[in-house]
């Protein structure tokens, strides 16, 4: 998250929260607040997506669509410039790929799901 960049982000806050804290989760948007980058959010729907959507801290720098109900997941995908992240949730790894036409692919993807949601 320190970037100054849009960062596309496929989000499971179900799983991430299960890891991770509150705390934990602010000093990363509050490092990409500070960088004056931006976080697009298709977020998995969940009680805990519903929570996190009342924080209005985050509102400035934070778009967030919920994703429809049977589309779940257990990873999370970050798209920055030409970088994708692929986080596993269920194995605690990462796997980083850095390549324009890749991130291209996945950004395009995104934004036609983005797009879709109301």
């Amino acid at each position: 998250m320190n970037t100054h960049k849009k960062v596309y982000c496929f989000f499971s806050p179900k799983n991430f929260f299960q890891l991770f804290s509150y705390e934990e989760n602010d000093k990363l948007l509050m490092t990409l607040y500070k960088n004056g980058g931006m976080l697009y959010n298709l977020i998995e729907k969940s009680d805990e997506a519903d929570k996190r959507l009342q924080i209005k801290k985050y509102n400035s720098f934070v778009k967030t669509k919920i994703l429809p109900d049977k589309f779940t997941f257990n990873t999370d995908l970050l798209i920055v410039g030409d970088t994708i992240a692929l986080i596993s949730f269920d194995n605690l790894i990462a796997v980083t790929i850095q390549d324009a036409a890749i991130a291209r692919l996945q950004k395009n993807i995104f934004e036609m799901i983005w797009k879709s949601i109301k």
